[in-house]
């Protein structure tokens, strides 16, 4: 049986089978802790999470004078030690209690595969026997989340994949984003955000509620450099976390945010 973790911190995973899972369905292996004290040393920190299995590496972020907390890192050598560690509500070192989460899909060891899948589809598959322009076309036919996914495939999808990124996105309709994974808005983005000049959400009586508001937003403001009309309808939750990067939106010329507070002229950079 496979369910999610929800709890007070929102932790995006899952366990099945003694593992846990991303909301890619990537093992994890790979755990990270916000906000820990600079007391918190790596021999510490190691002696704690070994209790629960093999840790391959632990990463401390750089200690400087004006932080007093540290980002850290631990990679555990298999999967159901890192669940064992998730699983585990009482983490504390020193009087001090940590929230380990699991780490970013696209920043767990098995992310594209475990050595040993690698090795079983090393052999040529048929579809890359067409050319790029039928690649192009079947691409073109799928929705937006299984192109990005399609061209996280290999380095030959992904530049059939850009090629076709500049006549394919430079509109985009938001609600393609709303249940998409962090990893699929974070590469789609990256992929073809200097390609989207607008960006419009539908009229909808119903107000929509995006998994991941904050990373959409973000990730808007980072890489649509060429971005010229932005268009919400009945979105409060998307609007209030554009709100807070629209100054980094230097070539928007037009902004719609049509919801509880309307049209608001003064939000325009």
């Amino acid at each position: 049986m496979a369910y999610f973790v929800r709890n007070r911190m929102e932790r995006n995973y899952y366990f099945k089978d003694r593992m846990a899972f991303t909301e890619d369905h990537i093992r994890v292996r790979k755990l990270i802790l916000w906000d820990v004290p600079c007391k918190l040393n790596k021999i510490m920190l190691n002696a704690h999470f070994s209790d629960f299995g093999r840790v391959g590496r632990v990463h401390l972020s750089r200690k400087t004078k004006q932080f007093t907390y540290r980002t850290v890192n631990v990679v555990y050598d298999k999967a159901g030690c890192a669940a064992r560690a998730l699983r585990e509500s009482n983490h504390e070192i020193d009087g001090i209690e940590l929230w380990p989460w699991a780490g970013d899909s696209w920043k767990q060891p098995d992310a594209y595969g475990t050595n040993r899948e690698l090795r079983l589809h090393r052999g040529p598959s048929p579809i890359l026997d067409l050319n790029d322009d039928c690649l192009q076309f079947i691409m073109a036919h799928l929705g937006l989340q299984d192109q990005v996914r399609f061209a996280r495939t290999c380095m030959r999808f992904r530049a059939v994949y850009r090629d076709a990124s500049a006549r394919l996105h430079t509109s985009v309709e938001l609600g393609q984003f709303r249940d998409m994974t962090a990893w699929d808005i974070s590469d789609f983005f990256k992929l073809s955000g200097a390609h989207v000049q607008v960006l419009y959400d539908k009229p909808d009586y119903e107000t929509r509620r995006y998994v991941h508001a904050g990373c959409l937003a973000d990730s808007i403001a980072d890489h649509c450099m060429n971005l010229r009309s932005l268009r919400l309808f009945n979105n409060p939750q998307l609007e209030f976390h554009l709100k807070l990067t629209l100054a980094r939106m230097h070539q928007l010329e037009e902004l719609q945010l049509e919801s509880t507070n309307a049209f608001a002229p003064s939000a325009t950079p």
